[in-house]
């Protein structure tokens, strides 16, 4: 689906081919249909600082989707703040049944669009979560080909969100391992067969793309790995738009690294904060904080036992610095939008952590 008229019929004219270089070898696709989506045609720049939760009231009414073909699968790979307004576009052709794959930067996305565009559980499509650590830039020379670059070695981790018919989708074995079971998704003798059909052919074809070293994660774990990368992202992307540096100067500068650790100290008791709050409404011990009160060191210490060691401050100052010296070379995503004039997605990473 592209973005202009004038892409759309350049993707045409230039044949509907794209290609990819991959460590120098060059492999070409071909055979696609191409679309127009004029997700981006609107008036978004005065919104940047704006919480994504009232940005829709800025966006321009959409123009009327005439092709009403149902979508059966939809791997959504544009931005943060445009996900809700592209999906919005698309809304004649999103079924129950379609299954969504979101694939960006930063949290509350899936949030936004199950409160703005799916409240109805009954109509509510499928959806896949991912973490993921592969990129493209595109080659100047050549129309519609991008060179894929990923972060220490590239991984594709997804996970299905909770089924609104109720069904469970993750099977557990034993105590505390669990997997994804195909025929969970859907068997031939199920009578909604139908309803979760896309559901599984495209956990199928995630599961199957080698190449970018994907895997399927309880919902729990990609949760974890989720709040992570949205930590990472909180601090390199924004540090490097106001340094106006590649991602490895970040570990030059003491300031820095003091900045860094203030960030992720915060986050970490941010996210200890939301799972004791999380434990309290399932019934589940959990203590009893006071608001606007500054936490004791009892309190503190408390709180902070219960995280998954993954989001505790020194392992995600660790993860930090560990990706911003193998992207050292990288512009962050960020400093490139702040240097072409173009909305961030600030709201998703910083903006969740302050929700």
């Amino acid at each position: 689906l592209h973005r202009d008229k004038s892409l759309q019929n350049l993707a045409k004219w230039k044949q509907p081919t794209i290609t990819v270089r991959t460590h120098g070898v060059e492999e070409a696709s071909s055979g696609y249909e191409h679309e127009l989506s004029d997700a981006y045609e609107q008036p978004i720049h005065s919104t940047r600082n704006v919480s994504y939760h009232s940005r829709q009231k800025f966006l321009s009414k959409p123009r009327e989707v005439t092709e009403d073909t149902p979508i059966q699968s939809l791997f959504v790979t544009v931005k943060a703040h445009m996900v809700l307004h592209a999906l919005r576009l698309l809304l004649p052709r999103i079924r129950p049944s379609t299954t969504i794959v979101l694939m960006h930067n930063g949290m509350g996305v899936y949030e936004s669009l199950v409160s703005e565009l799916f409240r109805n559980a009954e109509n509510r499509p499928h959806f896949i979560l991912t973490s993921n650590t592969h990129g493209v830039y595109p080659l100047d020379d050549k129309y519609m080909s991008v060179v894929h670059t990923s972060t220490q070695g590239g991984s594709l981790k997804f996970g299905v969100a909770p089924d609104p018919r109720g069904r469970n989708l993750e099977q557990a074995t034993l105590p505390g391992d669990r997997h994804l079971s195909l025929n969970a998704l859907s068997s031939p003798d199920d009578p909604e067969a139908a309803h979760y059909a896309s559901l599984r052919n495209t956990v199928t074809v995630l599961s199957n793309l080698v190449g970018m070293n994907a895997s399927w994660e309880p919902l729990s774990d990609l949760v974890v790995e989720m709040k992570r990368k949205v930590v990472v992202n909180s601090v390199i992307n924004p540090l490097t738009a106001i340094m106006n540096c590649r991602n490895g100067d970040l570990g030059d500068a003491p300031h820095t690294a003091r900045i860094c650790r203030a960030i992720c100290e915060e986050a970490s008791l941010a996210f200890a904060m939301q799972y004791n709050e999380q434990w309290a409404e399932a019934g589940r011990p959990s203590l009893s904080v006071r608001p606007q009160t500054p936490f004791t060191g009892d309190e503190r210490t408390a709180l902070l036992s219960r995280l998954p060691p993954a989001l505790r401050a020194g392992s995600l100052v660790n993860q930090v610095f560990q990706v911003a010296r193998s992207t050292t070379h990288n512009t962050s995503s960020m400093l490139r939008d702040i240097r072409r004039n173009r909305p961030t997605e600030i709201d998703y990473m910083n903006g969740y952590l302050v929700d």
